[in-house]
């Protein structure tokens, strides 16, 4: 089943971006749904904001079926 986090646990978690060379990697390590990245693409959030990230992953997100990434698109 996926784990869908809440956007103050994302926040806790990108609390420790400190030294992480990689949001990706980060975000992969501690679960966290490939969505909420392409939330924080779109929105510029503790990244660059880059549509074609963005793009990427609610693309990537909408393969697996998460439904929130599919209307996004």
């Amino acid at each position: 089943m996926r784990k869908q986090y809440s956007a103050e646990k994302i926040l806790i978690v990108l609390g420790g971006l400190l030294g992480e060379r990689s949001i990706e990697k980060l975000c992969r390590r501690k679960g966290i749904a490939q969505s909420a990245l392409g939330r924080m693409y779109k929105d510029g959030y503790r990244v660059s904001q880059n549509h074609i990230y963005a793009y990427m992953w609610f693309s990537v997100a909408a393969l697996q079926s998460d439904k929130d990434a599919v209307k996004v698109l």
